[in-house]
């Protein structure tokens, strides 16, 4: 699984890394291994990150990251959320939602679904703790991963919940 905290939050908030003359979404930045497992980025013989750029936003204006670990010492993330959140002039309606996994992919994860599923909804506990499931919709359990897909909703749910307190 792909083991840094700066890059989940990158994705959830659309970066752009720039490499020279060249620029790169964040989310395509960060390869899956497919045919080539021994490149984990798309950066090309001779290129150096130059630049990174993260639009403004209002989701990213309220944002939290959580990261669950197994030590409290250093170590890399089980499971990590990366949230940001824009309400209506309500206050409670979500008119934006930026979620992005880390910890659990062979890079930073972006959970449109889940994005998607509470876009124009209530905050609310119960309907937040249903949509995170999207998070993992799809993930095959391997055994030693059995926990992370366990883990990873719980984790974007608290996220949200807890950007969604600052309301």
């Amino acid at each position: 699984t792909y083991p840094g905290d700066l890059a989940t939050a990158l994705v959830a908030f659309d970066a752009t890394v720039y490499l020279g003359n060249r620029q790169v979404a964040v989310d395509d930045f960060f390869l899956l291994p497919g045919a080539t497992p021994d490149r984990e980025h798309a950066i090309a013989p001779g290129e150096v990150i130059t630049a990174i750029s993260i639009p403004a936003s209002p989701a990213a204006q309220r944002s939290t990251y959580l990261k669950i670990r197994d030590r409290q010492s250093y170590e890399f993330a089980a499971a990590s959320a990366a949230v940001g959140i824009e309400f209506e002039a309500d206050g409670r309606t979500i008119k934006d939602l930026r979620v992005a996994l880390g910890g659990v992919a062979t890079k930073p994860w972006r959970a449109r679904a889940v994005e998607e599923a509470l876009k124009g909804k209530v905050l609310q506990s119960d309907t937040v703790r249903r949509a995170s499931l999207l998070a993992i919709e799809g993930a095959l359990d391997h055994g030693a991963n059995h926990y992370k897909i366990e883990l990873a909703p719980r984790v974007v749910a608290r996220a949200i919940l807890k950007v969604g307190e600052t309301a």
